[in-house]
């Protein structure tokens, strides 16, 4: 019996040698590798707590600045079958600075297959905050989540994302599934957020997403956005509707709205992209005079201004993409052509061309001399290089720092 009490006795020792040793410092091991894998190679821990069940790491730093933290990370590691249980983060926070809107950075450590590999049967985030200085001011983003391991090896996504700012308010309940293949799908749905950045203001902003990976990795993905008034610079829209979806070999979007107040106003977009075909326009119609007169208003800062031909027809302007004039990371080639609605006079027309990285637009016009007398009047900074012809140069990150200033003065 003695024999028994006492090799019972050293067993139990040596499960808790084990469990509090050698399990803790591989579970330990597993998310210090997981992060650096992430890209975070700088990481240190402040303290660590262990015990048989359960190993706190405390104060983490994700990089050298302590900038990137998580303040508590609960490991409970089954000592027996050498895995992690589950994995509880009361908060991390992330901050970055966004150039561009450039978001690869903030993406790179939180893909598909970093949830899909991760050593552990449940991830509990309580607290996440992605803190981003953008062009537009600084900006918060704040989420919580909780990924279950299913018995078929797949993984369930529950979160919820939200921001309570003025340039941005939103909430949105994300749910989805991720397979041990290259599968998943993913769903999600937002309701009267708003959005107020740089020139653009968006409320009532209502929508959904949805995308999904079947078939060796095939992803589609679709939104719908809607919105019950949104502004474009001093411009106020209603009723903006747009739709994007993509699939492995078709893109496809939809932009409509019109201006507030001007019924006969219609303003469309849209982009189609195949194998074997590409094409996009934008229309802007205005399909009475009067309608007309109360553009031109608005866009000479609701000052009154006497015109010598715009203003006396219903007008069409158009924005056709020319796929054929493009070329990987180039500009972006653009016709442009203002007529009467009817079509039966072209007012202007000619090519621009857009550099999407700097928001520069470029490009000549040819037209008939009141028509370009008429939009020098609307717009003083373009030149008339001879007559009959418009020079284009548009600096709109220039146009957007002058709006923004004038609209804080405002």
């Amino acid at each position: 019996m003695k024999k028994f009490l006492i090799v019972t006795v050293l067993l139990s020792i040596a499960v808790a040698f084990y469990g509090i040793v050698f399990v803790p410092a591989y579970a330990e091991k597993q998310v210090v590798t997981f992060f650096k894998d992430a890209g975070f190679n700088d990481i240190t821990i402040g303290k660590t707590n262990k015990s048989l069940f359960e190993v706190t790491l405390k104060n983490i730093k994700l990089d050298k600045d302590g900038f990137n933290t998580i303040d508590d990370l609960t490991i409970n590691p089954n000592i027996f079958l050498q895995h992690i249980d589950s994995i509880t983060i009361s908060k991390i926070t992330y901050t970055d600075v966004i150039e561009n809107m450039n978001l690869q950075k903030a993406r790179n450590w939180i893909t598909l297959n970093r949830i899909r590999s991760m050593p552990v049967k449940q991830l509990s985030v309580e607290h996440a905050e992605f803190n981003l200085g953008t062009n537009f001011g600084d900006i918060r983003v704040e989420a919580k989540t909780l990924i279950k391991e299913k018995e078929d090896g797949a993984k369930s996504v529950q979160a919820v994302i939200w921001a309570r700012q003025y340039q941005l308010a939103f909430e949105i309940p994300v749910s989805g599934i991720i397979k041990p293949e290259q599968d998943y799908i993913f769903e999600s749905a937002y309701n009267d957020g708003k959005l107020n950045i740089g020139p653009l203001r968006v409320s009532r902003l209502n929508g959904w997403a949805s995308a999904k990976s079947e078939n060796d990795n095939e992803t589609i993905f679709a939104t719908q956005l809607d919105a019950g008034s949104a502004r474009i610079f001093n411009i106020p829209l209603n009723s903006l509707f747009f739709t994007y979806s993509q699939s492995p070999h078709s893109v496809s979007s939809v932009l409509r709205t019109q201006v507030s107040g001007l019924t006969s106003s219609k303003l469309a977009g849209d982009y189609n992209f195949s194998e074997d075909k590409e094409s996009g326009s934008v229309f802007f119609e205005l399909q009475n005079t009067d309608d007309v007169k109360k553009f031109l208003k608005i866009l000479n800062n609701d000052t009154e201004q006497s015109y010598t031909r715009l203003g006396k027809k219903p007008l069409l302007l158009s924005a056709t993409y020319q796929p054929d004039r493009s070329f990987a990371s180039g500009p972006i080639p653009f016709e442009i052509e203002l007529s009467t609605y009817d079509l039966s006079e072209t007012l202007l027309k000619g090519n621009v061309v857009l550099y999407p990285e700097t928001l520069e637009i470029k490009g000549r016009l040819l037209g008939q001399n009141d028509a370009i007398t008429d939009v020098k009047k609307l717009f003083p900074d373009m030149n008339q290089s001879e007559k009959g012809v418009i020079i284009i140069e548009i600096q709109a990150q220039d146009m957007i720092k002058r709006f923004l200033q004038q609209d804080d003065q405002g």
